[in-house]
């Protein structure tokens, strides 16, 4: 190990282009990567967060009385697609009603009739199209004496299912080329680097060693060069994170935590692209002595 750490500290200070390259490949891929995982993941918990606030108003028959209401809205509570459900009275509904209009007398409280809602929101997953429409039938098919009518904003559901999808669509492909790139660019970098080291691995191999041997110097050079590129990439994110926050505060709903364990994910694909670049490379020079 001795040995290795003193071939790998001459090779850092002699291939000053190679290392600064590496260096700067591990710095932009990380970068990349991290914000566009960042940007992806608060895009889609801001999705989610609007979901969250999607209203479903239970309208109860005329007839039915608050006892009963009260028992359906403790029923509605314990189903685990409800998040809230409120018992709105008449006069509660009104008060809503005047507030929202801006009306300034209860002249129009004679004559119109108002009815006593459950109040639900739903929990986030639940809310598309098609689970809402599940939801409400369960909930319509439990209760056909009591409920009158269910109103729910239809628009708004189809408008959640169209941002999910175009974020897994253009995201999904998006990440899969940046994590591509990234993976190619590290191989070239490296590739680089090894390559200028092909006559010490020609006698080392003809000298009998193992390809692990041989390449463990340039792997520590690897890994050197990508801990640093990655720090300095880590450290761009986040206090890009903390900028960005202040007019786009959707985007503090992903935490530094999670940023550091992309980046520890991104290190691993990275070490492990070094290695298997230094092994290729190694074998491929042992051939040819």
């Amino acid at each position: 190990m001795w040995f290795h750490i003193q071939g790998a500290g001459r090779l850092l200070t002699r291939r000053k282009g190679p290392v600064t390259r590496m260096i700067l490949v591990a710095l932009v891929g990380t970068v990349w990567c991290l914000a566009g995982g960042a940007l992806g993941l608060s895009v889609w918990r801001d999705i989610d967060r609007r979901a969250g606030e999607m209203i479903v108003d239970v309208v109860m028959q005329h007839h039915t009385t608050d006892a009963e209401i009260r028992s359906i809205v403790a029923d509605l509570r314990r189903r685990p697609s409800v998040a809230r459900a409120d018992y709105l009275s008449s006069e509660q509904v009104w008060k809503n009603f005047s507030q929202e209009l801006k009306l300034e007398s209860d002249d129009l409280r004679e004559v119109a009739a108002v009815p006593r809602i459950i109040r639900l929101r739903l929990q986030s997953r639940i809310v598309s199209v098609s689970k809402t429409v599940v939801f409400i039938r369960s909930v319509q098919d439990t209760y056909p004496e009591s409920i009158d009518r269910i109103v729910w904003p239809r628009a708004f559901a189809e408008m959640i299912d169209s941002s999910r999808r175009d974020v897994i669509g253009f995201g999904g492909v998006a990440g899969t080329l940046s994590l591509i790139l990234f993976l190619l660019a590290v191989a070239y970098a490296f590739r680089a680097e090894i390559h200028r080291a092909g006559a010490d691995l020609s006698v080392a191999a003809l000298l009998g060693a193992t390809p692990g041997w041989i390449a463990a110097p340039h792997i520590i050079v690897g890994g050197v060069c990508g801990l640093v590129g990655l720090v300095f990439g880590v450290t761009l994110v986040v206090i890009a994170r903390e900028i960005g926050s202040a007019s786009a505060p959707w985007i503090s709903s992903v935490s530094a935590v999670e940023i550091l364990v992309g980046a520890l994910l991104i290190a691993m694909l990275g070490l492990l692209m070094t290695w298997w670049q230094s092994i290729i490379s190694v074998r491929r020079i042992a051939r040819r002595r």
